[in-house]
């Protein structure tokens, strides 16, 4: 059996920082790849997924978008939040890792002595 590490994010709104959650299950994250992102949001135009979309490079959750006019011809982000939650959802999203930052780091572990092996490991929790 090959094991294949792959590296998968929370996707949060960048207006609110409300997490992706899957509508079948709730309360339950959706877990992404960096490539199902930039597949499933791959510009300012694309469909929505869940009410989910990218404006101006950002994807924000449904309650963060509407429609510029009755047309509905183009979405626009809401209004900014009220500075104190705005800096909340900052701060908290400046806590956060950035993707490149991990990877790089996984890249890192993976080249050092035995990182490409996997090591299968047998008895019991705490016994060498």
């Amino acid at each position: 059996m090959i094991l294949e590490p792959t590296l998968r994010v929370i996707l949060h709104c960048s207006r609110c920082n409300r997490p992706f959650e899957d509508d079948d299950y709730e309360g339950s994250r959706v877990l992404w790849t960096k490539e199902e992102v930039d597949k499933f949001f791959p510009a300012d135009d694309c469909e929505d997924v869940q009410g989910w979309i990218r404006i101006e490079g950002r994807i924000v959750c449904r309650d963060c978008w509407t429609y510029k006019d009755e047309d509905e011809d183009e979405r626009i982000e809401k209004p900014p939040l009220p500075a104190a939650d705005a800096d909340k959802v900052a701060r908290a999203q400046a806590s956060y890792p950035h993707y490149d930052t991990v990877r790089a780091a996984f890249k890192a572990a993976a080249g050092q002595r035995g990182g490409d092996d996997w090591v299968y490991v047998t008895g019991k929790a705490g016994a060498s």
